[in-house]
Parts: structure tokens; sequence; C-alpha cells
């Protein structure tokens, strides 16, 4: 079943228990068990519709990634386990908090960024299949542009290595209302400049 990657989904990516409940080992064992069986299903196909979507994905990266600094056992890597990946017209939107009218509690700070993009890249281009709206291109441009910037420095001699992602398929969405939009404001721009 593939939903849009929401609060069920972040949730998983919690620890098993907060810090004001005392731990049950057992309990804790087989919420983990649960986590990795059920965690891989849920992220084959990841679908971010809209901003508040892509954000609450992105912050599950970066408890990932806490996780995996520290060393915990609750670390997950997403990427191997993403195969389709669909950023709507809206999702691309990484807005920071201070810009949102609301959902402020999945808002990336500025300094979230950076990591955020790091991160955000490896999944993105592990995915086989990547489909994205003519609106959230920036983010596969700024995503690509950091992929580029991180590869390893090859000799000149030496043979290139493989492009930093897996994508075989890219597909791009809502590109009539782009090219009806250009077009608009071309002729407007056209009939400006000819009076």
């Amino acid at each position: 079943m593939d939903l849009p990657f929401g609060l069920t989904t972040f949730q998983l990516s919690l620890p098993s228990s907060s810090s004001g409940t005392p731990r049950n080992p057992p309990l804790t064992r087989l919420k983990n068990m649960i986590r990795r069986a059920v965690l891989p299903e849920l992220l084959h196909t990841i679908l971010l519709p809209e901003s508040r979507n892509m954000r609450v994905f992105v912050q599950a990266l970066l408890i990932q990634e806490a996780y995996k600094q520290a060393s915990s056992d609750l670390h997950f890597d997403y990427a191997p386990h993403v195969h389709k990946m669909w950023i709507g017209s809206d999702g691309g939107n990484l807005t920071p908090a201070d810009l949102l009218a609301n959902h402020r509690e999945y808002a990336l700070q500025p300094s979230e960024r950076p990591l955020a993009i790091s991160l955000l890249t490896l999944v993105m281009f592990a995915a086989s299949s990547l489909a994205l709206s003519c609106t959230s291109v920036d983010l596969l441009i700024e995503c690509l542009e950091h992929a580029w910037k991180s590869r390893p420095v090859i000799p000149i001699n030496e043979e290139h290595s493989q492009p930093p992602w897996n994508t075989q398929t890219l597909t791009l969405s809502d590109l009539l209302s782009l090219l009806q939009s250009v077009t608009f404001h071309l002729s407007h721009t056209y009939a400006a400049i000819t009076r």
C-alpha cells in the first residue's frame, strides 16, 4: 500500500520510548523488530504531494542522521528501501518556519537546510523512479548540484566513476500548465514590447 509520507511513518522513526517512560526491554525489542519489518514496506514508494509531507520526511531523515551519529540501534538507512519517489506541486517547498502560516513544527530552520539537502539527495537519487511536478524542479536542481559537488575527485588519467545516483526514470508532471504559464507571460511581454 502506498501512502503519502505522514505521521505514521514519521512516528516509526522515533525512539521506542520517550525519556519519561520506563523502558520495557522485551517491548522495546518487539517495537524495534516491527520497525525493521514495516519501514522497508512503507519506504518502497514515497509520495510527497505537499510541502508538509516533504518537511515531515526531511525531519525523519534528520532524526535518522542523529541516530547514526549517536551509533544508536534506532538508526535506519532509508535510501536502500526507496524505489519510487513522487514530489508533488507543493512538495519541493522547504520553506523556513518563520515564513509558514501553519505546520511550524515540521518546518526547517535555515541552518538545517544544507544537511537536509544532503540527506534528501541520497534518498532521492537512490530511487530508481523519480517523479516531480515542474514546480519542484528547483529542489531537483539543488540536489543535483549537491550530488555533483560531493562526488569524489578522480585523477585525470583514471576513468570516471559512475554518477552518484541510481535513478533510471525521471518523470516531470504539470508540464502543460508550466508551458501555458510561460506562453501567457511571453505573449503579454511581446504585446507590451510591440506597443
